[in-house]
């Protein structure tokens, strides 16, 4: 009997097959933005072990793995010793600390990737990002796959996939996890570039709270294409976002008198703690390049920080 049991444990393992029952459904597919969702009626890959038998997913883990060490603690204090900004070095603290956060890259997380692999064939040296959300619902799931084919995820694509995640809301479903790659750039090796290092940055950070706090996220992944991280929703609030300023937050200031007349020394407008300060994503490249003047005037008046990368 226990024969039998171990062959059809066997047969089962063996069947595992790791792919998506279904194309997706694309909302938006353009030069700029891709989304697309695949409405599943179980939640088995969640939980599905096995990974895509696919050329170009293992060609890719390959490539890195002949390049650099893919072990997590290496990658995230390889990172550390590059002096990130503070607001990256206490995320990546933070997530040190959690090790039972930490699992192999699970079948899910390995398809999305290689949905991004197979629009970028340059994905190990000039990588490009995505966010994927999963929602639940009696039993089935649906996952949103967001991507705008850039180094990281801008401001285009992600009110519209926060518009569609809210309708859904509204119809029963639960924002369980979202999931977002952190990349590998091999022709970078030797510079400060971040390598697969699975830990939330400040940006990352704004995302997951905006996201919990105007849709219920429950959680939040990143994954390097090898392991993966989890940050609960009791969680999130140890973690560091960078300070959103948006043309409500930041009007037209030029000198440091009316830097102090708006108020904007205040650290709810800036972090003059931080040796850095980013700006949210401004989707409108008018109103960027605006930004970026400002930013110019209160490097030049010595508001802010030389040190300080605008618009990273």
């Amino acid at each position: 009997m226990k024969i039998v049991l171990l062959f059809l444990a066997s047969l089962s393992l063996a069947q595992a097959h790791c792919e998506f029952p279904a194309q997706p459904v694309v909302l938006i597919s353009s030069s700029q933005v891709l989304i697309q969702y695949w409405d599943l009626p179980s939640q088995d890959l969640l939980t599905e072990s096995s990974l895509p038998k696919s050329d170009s997913f293992q060609s890719y883990q390959q490539k890195i793995r002949d390049q650099i060490s893919v072990d997590t603690n290496f990658l995230l204090q390889r990172y550390l010793k590059l002096n990130p900004t503070p607001g990256d070095a206490h995320n990546i603290l933070q997530t040190v600390g959690r090790p039972q956060n930490f699992k192999p890259i699970g079948c899910l997380e390995a398809l999305l990737l290689e949905v991004q692999i197979n629009r970028n064939p340059q994905m190990t040296t000039n990588p490009t990002e995505f966010l994927a959300a999963y929602l639940q619902k009696d039993g089935r799931l649906k996952v949103y796959f967001l991507t705008n084919d850039e180094e990281g995820l801008r401001g285009v694509g992600l009110d519209p996939l926060k518009t569609q995640i809210a309708k859904d809301l509204k119809l029963g479903w639960k924002y369980i996890s979202n999931l977002h790659n952190h990349s590998f750039f091999l022709e970078g090796l030797s510079t400060n570039k971040p390598q697969g290092v699975l830990a939330p940055s400040e940006a990352d950070m704004q995302l997951f709270k905006s996201h919990q706090e105007e849709l219920g996220l429950q959680g939040a992944s990143i994954t390097n294409g090898f392991e993966t991280v989890h940050i609960s929703t009791s969680e999130l609030s140890l973690y560091r976002a960078v300070r959103q300023i948006t043309p409500r937050t930041l009007p037209q200031v030029y000198s440091p008198s009316t830097v102090s007349a708006h108020g904007l020394d205040q650290e709810s407008r800036f972090n003059l703690d931080d040796d850095r300060l980013r700006a949210s994503a401004v989707t409108a490249s008018g109103t960027r390049t605006k930004f970026r003047a400002v930013f110019r005037r209160l490097v030049r008046d010595r508001v802010v920080s030389r040190g300080m990368h605008m618009f990273a």
